[in-house]
This record gives C-alpha cells, sequence and structure tokens, in this order.
C-alpha cells in the first residue's frame, strides 16, 4: 500500500492579491484572498486557514510578486556590501554579459548596490583555503560605522572562507540590522553570482517595496 501524498500549497504575494494553488493528491484547486501590504504574512496565513484541515501536514512553496517588482524597479532597501578589497565593482561586473552586443551606446540596468555603498576590506583566502592576506582586526572593528545609511547589508568574499567562519558577520552585527552572507544565499563557483544573491534578498526586504500590481 503506497504511502498517501502530503498536500502541497503554492503562494504567491501580489500588491493586490493573494493567490494560493493547493495540490492534494492529483487534485489542484485555486484560492485568491485580497493581500495585506501593512502585513504580507497575514493574508497568507488566513488563505492557509481557509484551504487546510485543523492539523493536516503540508509543504509550502512561497513566491513574492510585490519583492520582485521591488527588485526590478529598485525601490527596495538601501544594501551596502562588503567584500574584499579590490573586488567591491565585482557585483556590477557580473559575467560581463552585454544585452545590447552591437549598441554604439550600450545600456545596463542599474546596479543592486551603489558605488558608494560598497566596503572593501583587507584580508583574502585561497581558493585551497589558505590565507593569503589576514583580516584586519581593527578594520572589522570600525565597519559598523560606516554603516549607518544601510538598510539591509550582504556580506562576501572570495571563496566565501571568512563569511563561512563567521569571521565578518559579526563584525556588523552591531549595526543592528539583518545581515545575509554570499555562501549562505547562493553557493557557487560563480563570485558575481553570490554577490548578486545576498544582496538581492535584502534590496527586496524593505518596508518600501509594497507597490500595487
Amino acid at each position: 500500500m503506497s504511502e498517501p501524498s502530503i498536500t502541497v500549497v503554492a503562494v504567491d504575494t501580489g500588491g493586490t492579491f493573494t493567490d494560493f494553488v493547493i495540490l492534494r493528491g492529483d487534485d489542484i484547486s485555486v484560492h485568491k484572498r485580497p493581500s495585506t501590504p501593512e502585513d504580507p504574512a497575514r493574508a497568507v496565513l488566513d488563505g492557509l486557514k481557509e484551504l487546510l484541515d485543523p492539523g493536516e501536514e503540508f509543504d509550502l512553496a512561497h513566491g513574492s510578486t510585490v519583492a520582485t517588482n521591488a527588485l526590478l524597479e529598485r525601490r527596495g532597501a538601501r544594501t551596502f556590501w562588503i567584500t574584499n578589497r579590490g573586488f567591491e565593482d565585482l557585483i556590477e561586473i557580473g559575467r560581463q554579459n552585454r544585452p545590447q552586443l552591437y549598441a554604439l551606446v550600450g545600456w545596463r540596468p542599474p546596479p543592486l548596490t551603489a558605488s558608494d555603498d560598497r566596503i572593501g576590506i583587507s584580508g583574502r583566502m585561497l581558493k585551497d583555503g589558505s590565507e593569503e592576506t589576514p583580516l584586519d582586526e581593527d578594520e572589522l572593528a570600525g565597519l559598523s560605522s560606516r554603516l549607518h545609511d544601510a538598510e539591509s547589508i550582504g556580506i562576501g568574499s572570495r571563496a566565501a572562507f571568512y563569511e563561512e567562519t563567521g569571521a565578518t558577520l559579526p563584525a556588523v552585527s552591531s549595526a543592528g540590522m539583518l545581515t545575509v552572507g554570499s555562501a549562505a544565499a547562493a553557493p557557487s563557483a560563480w563570485a558575481s553570482k553570490m554577490a548578486a544573491s545576498a544582496t538581492m534578498g535584502k534590496n527586496a526586504s524593505s518596508p518600501d517595496a509594497s507597490p500595487n500590481d
């Protein structure tokens, strides 16, 4: 006798409506309720109460049109990017893709983090884990004083060893805001992908990211 399949609920939070799709076995149904921009989670929780039986186990897949639009329109939190000195512009260079390959005057979307909001610090580890340049403890201690205008913080280092050992994250915790390390956001061999992922999630986390869509 086969095990019963678990219920799956997919939710998308939009500016006007929050949409649900629920899968029970082979049965699919949809549900919609007004969004609650002041607290987007409330519409999700209310919808789940309406859809699920008491105590019913389920898997939840969640997407957010609100966050996507905020990211595309660059209306999210002001995000500072902390990385190895000399690699501050990696988040803007990316993979050097050129959307308008033959344009005489090319155009690219604005970067997720402005150039003035990128902070390079000493310290470099190589891919084999050996230390090329040590972290400067005094420099780390002074990081929080450079983050007064930040609303969120992304951290990423080449090879990501410093994040994984937690050396940089505690240094910015006194700034009083959530931070995210690129190794946790998107463990990848592509440094630009890790950088974008670390700043992307925080960029879309501002309370201002509430469009009417």
